[in-house]
C-alpha cells in the first residue's frame, strides 16, 4: 500500500507516448494524488478503455470529469458499492483504503497495487519515511498482484534507488512518485504484449507499518540518543509543505516544547553530561547527546512562528549549561502505549479541528465582578454530593447542564468547548507532554430540543471524545487544510475550558495545545 504521493509532479519523465496500441483491455483506476493521475492519463494515452477512476479525490476527480472517464466514491474499499462492471485490471495506485474482495473480484486477470517501498520489509504506509529514520541505504518502488492480504501478492515490477545522506521523506516520496510512473510504462508495455510475469514476493522478514503507528515517544529529540538518529528522525519527519502523518520532531524542557525542522549529527566537543546544553548561539542550540554533539536549529513554536534560538531555549526553559531531560524507559513506554491507542482517531480529530467553531466566552467580561483582562478563575464543584436524578451520573448532568448555559450564551446552535475528560489525565505528564490535554467538545443544541433529549446527543458526544482520546499537538501544524487554525485553538482565544475529574481537590490545568 502506498502512501499518498509527496513530490514534485513536475520532475517526472514526460516522454511521449508510444504509437496506440492494437491490444488493447479494460480497466479501472483506483487511487489518488498526482500518480493516480499521471497513470490515468497513460493508460487514456495508450488507448485503453478506462471504464472508471474510484476516488475520494477532489483533484483526480476533477481530472476524470474534463476527459470524459466515469468516476464514483471510493465507499471505503467497498467494490459492491462501486457498481463497476468487470475489467481486465484494477490498478490500484497511492491509495491508502484497504479493498475488499467484490473490488478485486472486478479484474477478470489481476488486480495490480503500486507499492512506494521494497517488499516484504517494507509493507504498509508511510514507509518512505520508516526507510529514513531505519538508516536504509537503498528503497524501492513494486507494483504487485493484489490479494486479500495487504501488500503480500507477487512482484510484477520494482525498481531500487539510493537513499542519499540528506534525504528527507519530502525528497524521498519525490524519487518514489519517478519512478512509480517510470514503472507503470513499463508495466503496461508489458501488458500489453503479453510479457508480464509475476514473480513470488522475495525471501525475507515480512514487516507491516501501520496508519497509527509513530516513531518512538512521538518526535521527541532525546539527548540520550544517538545524535545521528536524531539527524535521522528530523528528516524522517520532513513532509515539506506536504501533510504530514506522522509528528513533528520537537526538543522538550523543564518549562516547554519547541518544534525543531533541523538537526545536525557532530564531533563531541569538551567533557559533558548527555543532555547538557553546550551552546545557544545563531547556528542553533548544541546539546550532548548519547555518543556525540546534535545542532538543532530551525525552531517553531506550536503556533507555527519562527523562534531564534534564544527564544527556543527560553522556551524550553535551558541556557548554556543546564540540561535538557533524557527520556525515561518508563516514560517512553507510558507515551508509546497512549500512541498506539490514540493516534488511530487522529483523522477524526483533523475532521473536528477542520470544522471548528470557537468559543469566543465574549459574555464574561459583561459578568458582575468580572475578573480583570487575562486574570484566570476556578470553579470546582465537588459532585459527590449530588444526588442522581436517573440513569446519567451526578456529573454528566451537571455538564450537560453547564455546556447548554454557554451555548445559549454564545447565540450559536453548535459550539465547541475545550475539554478534559478524566481520561487525559496523563496527557500532561513529562512523556506525554506532547499531547493536547483538552479537545474540543462538540455542543449542539437544536431550537426546540426537550433537556432530556440534548443530554442524551451531548451524553455520546462525552462517550465519543473519551474514546478518541485525544491527538499530538503538532496535529494542526502537520495539516495543510488546518493552516491558520492554531490562532484559534490556542489558549488566548477559549476564554473558557472545562475539566472533568476524578482526582479533586487540586487546581485545574491550563489548556496545552
Amino acid at each position: 500500500m502506498a502512501s499518498d504521493d509527496v513530490g514534485r509532479a513536475e520532475g517526472f519523465d514526460r516522454r511521449p507516448a508510444r504509437p496506440r496500441t492494437e491490444r488493447r483491455f479494460r480497466c479501472v483506476v483506483v487511487g489518488q494524488g498526482t500518480l493516480g493521475r499521471l497513470a490515468s492519463e497513460h493508460l487514456v494515452e495508450r488507448g485503453h478503455e478506462l471504464v472508471a477512476v474510484v476516488s475520494d479525490d477532489p483533484g483526480l476527480q476533477g481530472w476524470a470529469r474534463e476527459a470524459g472517464v466515469r468516476h464514483v466514491r471510493l465507499a471505503g474499499g467497498a467494490g459492491a458499492a462501486w457498481q463497476l462492471p468487470r475489467v481486465d485490471y484494477l490498478f490500484s495506485v497511492a491509495n491508502l483504503t484497504v479493498l475488499d474482495r467484490d473490488a478485486l473480484a472486478l479484474a477478470e486477470a489481476w488486480a495490480i497495487n503500486f507499492h512506494d517501498g521494497p517488499l516484504p520489509a517494507y509493507a504498509g504506509l508511510n514507509v518512505p519515511a520508516w526507510a529514513i529514520l531505519n538508516g536504509e541505504r537503498e528503497h524501492a518502488v513494486t507494483w504487485h498482484l493484489m490479494t486479500e492480504k495487504v501488500d503480500a501478492g507477487d512482484v510484477l515490477i520494482s525498481e531500487t534507488f539510493p537513499i542519499d545522506a540528506n534525504e528527507t521523506a519530502y525528497t524521498l516520496n519525490s524519487k518514489c512518485l519517478d519512478a512509480g510512473i517510470r514503472t507503470f510504462r513499463e508495466l503496461v508495455s508489458r501488458l500489453e504484449d503479453g510479457t508480464a510475469r509475476p514473480s513470488p514476493m522475495p525471501a525475507g522478514r515480512r514487516r507491516v507499518y501501520l496508519a497509527a503507528q509513530r516513531p518512538s515517544a512521538g518526535g521527541w529529540l532525546d539527548p540520550g540518543s544517538p545524535a545521528a538518529y536524531l539527524a535521522r528522525l528530523a528528516r524522517a519527519l520532513d513532509f515539506g509543505q506536504h501533510p504530514n502523518p506522522l509528528a513533528l520532531p520537537a526538543l522538550v524542557g523543564p518549562a516547554g516544547s519547541v518544534v525543531v525542522r533541523r538537526v545536525t549529527a557532530e564531533e563531541s566537543v569538551g567533557d559533558a553530561e548527555v543532555g547538557q546544553v553546550l551552546a545557544v548561539d545563531d547556528a542553533g542550540i548544541r546539546v550532548r547527546t548519547a555518543d556525540g554533539d546534535a545542532l538543532f536549529s530551525q525552531f517553531e513554536a506550536y503556533d507555527g512562528t519562527a523562534l531564534t534560538a534564544a527564544e527556543a531555549a527560553q522556551a524550553l526553559g535551558v541556557g548554556v549549561g543546564g540540561r535538557l531531560p533524557a527520556l525515561r524507559q518508563e516514560d517512553l513506554a507510558e507515551f508509546d502505549g497512549l500512541a498506539a491507542r490514540w493516534a488511530r482517531h487522529e483523522d477524526e480529530w483533523s475532521a473536528r479541528l477542520a470544522s471548528l467553531v470557537p468559543l469566543e466566552g465574549t459574555y464574561l467580561g459583561r459578568a458582575s465582578g468580572a475578573a480583570s483582562a487575562g486574570a484566570r478563575v476556578e470553579r470546582v464543584v465537588d459532585v459527590s454530593d449530588l444526588p442522581r436524578l436517573g440513569a446519567r451520573e451526578p456529573a454528566t448532568d451537571l455538564l450537560c447542564v453547564l455546556a447548554l448555559l454557554l451555548a445559549r450564551l454564545e447565540g450559536k446552535p453548535s459550539v465547541d468547548v475545550p475539554f478534559r475528560h478524566p481520561g487525559l489525565a496523563a496527557a500532561g505528564r513529562p512523556a506525554a507532554g506532547r499531547f493536547s490535554t483538552h479537545v474540543p467538545l462538540r455542543v449542539e443544541v437544536a431550537p426546540a430540543a426537550a433537556y432530556g433529549d440534548f443530554a442524551a446527543a451531548l451524553s455520546a458526544e462525552l462517550a465519543l471524545v473519551e474514546r478518541r482520546g485525544t491527538f499530538l499537538r503538532d496535529l494542526p501544524r502537520r495539516q495543510p487544510a488546518l493552516a491558520g487554525l492554531d490562532a484559534s485553538w490556542g489558549r488566548q482565544r477559549w476564554n473558557v475550558a472545562v475539566e472533568v475529574s476524578s482526582g479533586g481537590g487540586g487546581p485545574l490545568d491550563p489548556p496545552t495545545w
